[in-house]
């Protein structure tokens, strides 16, 4: 019922989330690890795991996560009853602003349901009550959705290395789609992220490359705050 593909670089954190997986998704499965330590993109690796996938229904995921939810299959599958679904995940943004950057937005335009970090840096960032919030952007960490969906808007191939790839396919899908994150399934993810060069760079391409007219109305103090930390980042690199 669900493929789940991961470019995968660490065994030990792979077999740990199949096994995990094993315990908890709850529905029909099958995952396809695509070994991937620095060999290609993320991009160009889900494009090998979306030609691999068996099933209608595709998960995109780190390895380096734990399902805290039982079931969560069942749940995930209930997102096809929102109207005009495109992508769903865990954590993303309703506002596109216009300086670069992330799916991370302000705090009033980010919806989150994710446990981060590790151990006593763990910290629930759960934000939110509805079980289904529409929104535009995706964080990578979670993307879930039809396999026609995935090869009708296709990963970006010339977007190289491991970041904005999220950003990319999340607001290319909202032009046609919607977006939702879902509240139901609760994970930890091990990791907070690293934006580094390669991320500001990937974040720059992906913003210069595409067009987006969306139509929430301009808010002129999340535009001040995104480009103060757009700034910040460029004075840094």
């Amino acid at each position: 019922m669900i493929s789940i593909i991961i470019s995968s670089y660490n065994q030990t954190y792979y077999d740990r989330l199949k096994k995990n997986i094993e315990e908890t998704i709850g529905v029909p499965y099958e995952m396809i690890q695509i070994w991937n330590p620095g060999l290609y993109s993320i991009n160009e690796a889900y494009e090998m795991g979306l030609q691999k996938a068996n099933f209608e229904n595709l998960l995109f995921i780190h390895e380096d996560l734990e399902f805290l939810s039982r079931n969560w299959g069942v749940e995930l599958m209930k997102s096809f009853k929102q109207e005009d679904v495109g992508l769903v995940g865990l954590a993303g943004s309703n506002y596109v602003p216009y300086a670069p950057m992330e799916w991370y937005v302000t705090d009033e335009h980010n919806f989150i349901n994710i446990v981060h970090g590790l151990g006593t840096e763990k910290i629930n960032l759960k934000n939110f009550d509805k079980d289904f919030q529409e929104i535009l952007t995706l964080d990578g960490v979670f993307i879930f959705g039809k396999k026609e969906i995935f090869l009708e808007v296709g990963f970006d191939k010339s977007l190289k290395g491991f970041h904005a790839y999220d950003l990319s396919i999340s607001l290319r899908t909202a032009m046609k789609y919607k977006n939702y994150v879902i509240n139901t399934i609760n994970i930890h993810h091990f990791s907070k992220g690293k934006p580094d060069l390669e991320w500001y760079n990937s974040t720059l391409y992906v913003r210069e490359n595409f067009n987006w007219k969306f139509q929430h109305s301009k808010n002129n103090q999340v535009e001040k705050q995104v480009f103060k930390r757009f700034s910040e980042f460029t004075v840094k690199y």
